[in-house]
């Protein structure tokens, strides 16, 4: 299972006064399906358009000419049945050559650099496609594709990419269809490379830090030098949660190997040994997170149970990490460093860092949950086929799922793991409007009085998804990408923390995106990621809606959980490995399937927390937009 150290870095080169210019390189652009499924609401318009299909940047390099500043154009193959006919606009423009002999005598001539007719890029860095045979302009209704037409246009013809930098050109050929009554999509374009491995062997701990656990004397950690892994154990107990946690101590993956246009994707090979009795519904819950000085985090906790619940115990089995350290269970965590200036400023210093983490709040649960690998790596930032989106007023709080708006009082001198009672009375507030939904905890109910008692404000707001059968619903092979855009009147650097999140299974696969909060670490570094990327008054980032605005788009990615190697104990089928998850109501089905279902929702912590000035804090923002894309999976 080990797959051997590598600790290979990507290495920047900067030429500087070279007398030869430097040719773009194209990398794997994905193939490209033209659907009308998304845009037939009611009826069938037959609306043959894709837009943002992939962004041009994430596609090529050219080291001493910007991406910005790169010249895109196109030439369309033959086609079957109308030879010599123009099937395709990108980004509003035509090919600038048609057809394989024309393709053929003309080389690059046209293309190096573009004519203004023809270039895409400063249209738009996205590529948007267009079948101007069967939806030819305007926003229809059109007439449905007829044959011998149809079947030519379903099974494609070749369009090849070309990008100039002004001197030199570069090309890439993928295939286009277009489809009728499918939903517009990517195929292939989309892989991982890795970067990073630690197989944990050995009797070191190097690199590794273990904090001092929660309560004492309830959770150790140690290493495994036999089956060559770091382990949490935990104990059962009957009145207070449980936390232990390994991370690493400094960047394993420095900005600078990832860049502005590839996201992370973290593996980590995880079992579970020794719990009494020997079975599922008592392992402690796991979380493994990518994250940024702790102020950044994307969080994956995958539960075997969920305390009071007990019809989710056959799910919860199918998630559990496997009992064998030789055939651990594999889960994918996802991440997408913000593009801001702490971190494009600082590509060596600055990256994500490893946690691993066991925990519970379930009396009865214990026994090891051990790491024995993780591998770092990258792929191009891809985005899939948008399959939903909510807006303004439609953006409601969802009824299987009620809103949660409470507050923890902990009395000064509370005990390590201390359980408090929830106060639904004092609490932050929870604003639907037709802007969206607004969170604000900026009362001064919120953080540590003079007698040292301290109230955390919290907020969880799940989306109502809209009808069973226009759901997103969980599928083997897919990454869902949803992206949250948040604005905020307040001053980034006095906001709480923000966390956004992604359910399955209903509790047992969640997926905690966090920011902040602005003052929960001391070190400028720290505060600087928090307040360049928390939203208000002082964003940063540069993933914007409207120039200037006091927010951006946060990007969650969660790689399906249907994934055979969450269970490697089980030969055969995704169906066979996971029968009872794989058996509720996919995608498409007029049924409840709330256990299938992507759950989203977001909501605020304030404030956990805890330097001199944590009073400073409080959480105000306002999610106006979300949206859900579906990829494939960037590697098998």
């Amino acid at each position: 299972m080990k797959k051997g150290l590598y600790t290979g870095l990507i290495l920047s080169v900067t030429l500087a006064g070279s007398a030869f210019a430097a040719a773009p390189v194209i990398s794997n652009i994905p193939d490209v399906i033209i659907g009308d499924a998304e845009d037939n609401i009611g009826t069938d318009n037959n609306f043959f358009v894709f837009t943002n299909a992939f962004n041009f940047d994430n596609f090529v390099s050219d080291l001493d000419t910007p991406k910005s500043s790169l010249q895109w154009s196109f030439d369309e193959g033959d086609d079957n049945v109308a030879p010599n006919t123009r099937w395709f606009e990108i980004n509003g423009k035509q090919a600038v050559h048609l057809g394989t002999s024309e393709i053929a005598s003309s080389g690059n001539t046209g293309h190096n650099p573009p004519a203004p007719a023809n270039e895409l890029r400063s249209v738009s860095q996205f590529a948007s496609f267009r079948d101007i045979v069967f939806s030819p302009s305007g926003s229809g209704p059109f007439p449905a594709p007829t044959e011998p037409d149809k079947s030519d246009h379903a099974a494609g013809k070749v369009v090849t990419f070309y990008v100039s930098d002004g001197t030199n050109v570069a090309s890439k050929s993928i295939l286009v269809a277009t489809r009728d009554n499918q939903y517009d999509a990517l195929s292939g374009g989309s892989q991982f490379t890795q970067v990073y491995d630690d197989p944990l062997t050995g009797t070191s701990t190097s690199g590794w830090f273990l904090e001092a656990g929660i309560p004492s004397g309830a959770v150790t950690g140690d290493h495994d030098s036999v089956n060559g892994a770091i382990r949490v154990h935990i104990l059962s107990d009957a009145t207070r949660y449980r936390v232990q946690q390994w991370y690493t101590t400094a960047p394993v993956l420095p900005y600078g190997a990832i860049g502005s246009n590839n996201w992370v994707r973290g593996k980590f090979y995880v079992y579970a040994t020794g719990m009494v009795p020997n079975q599922a519904n008592v392992i402690p819950a796991v979380r493994l997170r990518l994250m940024q000085r702790f102020v950044i985090a994307n969080t994956l906790e995958v539960w075997t149970h969920t305390p009071g619940i007990p019809a989710l115990e056959p799910y919860g089995a199918e998630l559990r990490p496997n009992g064998d350290p030789n055939n651990p269970s594999v889960y994918r965590v996802d991440f997408d460093p913000p593009e801001v200036p702490q971190n494009v400023s600082n590509p060596s210093t600055e990256g994500v860092q490893l946690s691993f983490s066991g925990f519970t709040n379930a009396a009865p649960d214990n026994g090891y949950v051990a790491l024995t690998e993780v591998v770092l790596g990258t792929y191009p930032a891809v985005m899939g086929t948008l399959a939903k989106t909510y807006a303004g007023n439609g953006i409601v709080a969802a009824a299987e799922d009620p809103t949660e708006a409470f507050s923890l009082y902990y009395p000064a001198g509370s005990v390590p793991g201390y359980q408090p009672a929830t106060d639904t009375v004092t609490k932050p507030t929870v604003t639907l409007g037709s802007t969206g939904v607004t969170l604000d905890s900026t009362s001064s109910a919120f953080g540590v009085d003079g007698s040292g008692n301290k109230r955390i404000g919290v907020v969880q707001f799940t989306v109502e998804l809209g009808a069973y059968d226009q759901r997103v619903r969980f599928e083997e092979g897919k990454l869902y990408q949803v992206r949250y855009h948040a604005i905020s009147s307040r001053q980034s650097n006095a906001q709480a923390q923000m966390r956004l999140y992604l359910r399955f299974g209903g509790f047992l696969y969640n997926l905690l995106y966090e920011v902040g909060g602005a003052r929960a670490l001391s070190g400028a570094q720290a505060r600087a990621l928090a307040w360049q990327h928390l939203p208000g008054v002082g964003n940063q980032n540069p993933d914007k809606e409207t120039p200037g605005e006091n927010g951006c788009w946060y990007t969650l990615l969660l790689s399906s959980p249907l994934n055979g190697e969450i269970r490697p104990d089980v030969s055969g089928s995704i169906a066979t490995k996971m029968p009872n998850l794989t058996s509720l109501p996919g995608p498409g089905q007029n049924v409840a399937s709330p256990r299938r279902d992507l759950k989203i929702g977001f909501g605020l912590i304030d404030t956990n927390s805890s330097g001199s000035d944590q009073n400073d804090e409080g959480m105000l923002y306002t999610v106006d937009q979300i949206q859900v894309y579906v990829a494939d999976e960037p590697e098998p």
